[in-house]
């Protein structure tokens, strides 16, 4: 299955905050969505239940510096906008895009 979505977590030195590259992941059922960390930390991705496989359950995916992991969004994700969130080690603090970073499901 092809990467729809590659987001990219990295570290603005300037404002001293984690920043997510782009904010969105648009994709369809079956799609996968891969997240990079560029931090030079550990980050800590959560997706609620109902986006990705299994649909059952929240995604709890870590990722090392310089590592990158991926969700596949389930085949029966209702068409919709979904925020998830990030955590930086290297901040404490949630990593933002333009806002809250979205899935967006087709």
């Amino acid at each position: 299955m092809p990467d729809k979505r590659r987001i990219v977590v990295w570290y603005d030195a300037a404002t001293k905050v984690c920043r997510v590259s782009p904010p969105w992941a648009i994709g369809a059922g079956g799609d996968r969505i891969v997240w990079f960390n560029r931090t030079g930390q550990p980050i800590h991705v959560h997706v609620n239940a109902g986006v990705c496989e299994p649909v059952t359950d929240p995604i709890e995916i870590d990722i090392k510096d310089g590592g990158h992991q991926h969700a596949q969004i389930a085949q029966n994700a209702s068409g919709s906008s979904l925020s998830y969130r990030i955590f930086c080690n290297r901040t404490m603090s949630p990593a933002v895009g333009n806002s809250d970073p979205e899935i967006i499901v087709e």
